[in-house]
């Protein structure tokens, strides 16, 4: 969904998904009782979103490579062990 630029309204307890990819670029996470109002207001809201963005700078192919590579010469430089 973020990287078609559409943000996301996730039920709270779902921390995979908090912590990593909801923000106020990307969606909302909601309890069981606010649920469906989040929704209306995403929908209410949705210029003032921007989760193509936060897809492209932070989960990208391209970033997910550039991570990967970090990494790989982080563990070669002794940094990693």
């Amino acid at each position: 969904m973020l990287a078609c630029n559409i943000p996301v309204v996730v039920k709270k307890g779902l921390y995979f998904w908090e912590d990593k990819y909801i923000n106020q670029k990307t969606g909302i996470v909601a309890d069981a009782n606010s649920f469906w109002e989040a929704v209306r207001y995403v929908l209410m809201n949705l210029d003032t979103f921007e989760p193509r963005k936060y897809y492209l700078e932070h989960l990208s192919m391209e970033c997910a490579v550039n991570n990967f590579i970090d990494v790989i010469n982080k563990t070669l430089s002794g940094e990693i062990k």
